[in-house]
């Protein structure tokens, strides 16, 4: 085998406090999820990644997300936008630009 950039497809034990991100089928499979962009749906998978969901209510950052992913930030306020429309997310803080605080979203999808 080479040289490659992914991880081994062998089972392992996860070191201690790694994270891990489910996506159920039934998400990828729904038609809202289907008439996603491929920016939109990075952009998801990012902030599911970022979003931590305990009750503490933390909520992850559309800029680090779209800077893991490469994008511009129209590409990302379109995304964000599409994802928002899709009820894939809701914002939970404004951006406040003056202290240098980005916009908040966490994700909001449920099974129909």
């Amino acid at each position: 085998m080479g040289n490659h950039d992914f991880p081994d497809a062998r089972p392992s034990l996860r070191p201690w406090g790694e994270s891990r991100l489910h996506i159920e089928h039934w998400l990828l499979e729904s038609a809202a999820y289907k008439g996603l962009s491929n920016q939109a749906k990075c952009i998801l998978i990012e902030l599911m990644r970022r979003y931590d969901g305990a009750t503490t209510g933390r909520s992850a950052s559309a800029a680090r997300a779209a800077r893991h992913a490469g994008f511009s930030a129209d590409v990302t306020e379109r995304a964000l936008t599409e994802l928002q429309h899709a009820g894939f997310i809701v914002q939970t803080a404004p951006a406040v630009p003056y202290l240098g605080h980005p916009r908040k979203w966490r994700t909001d999808y449920v099974r129909s």
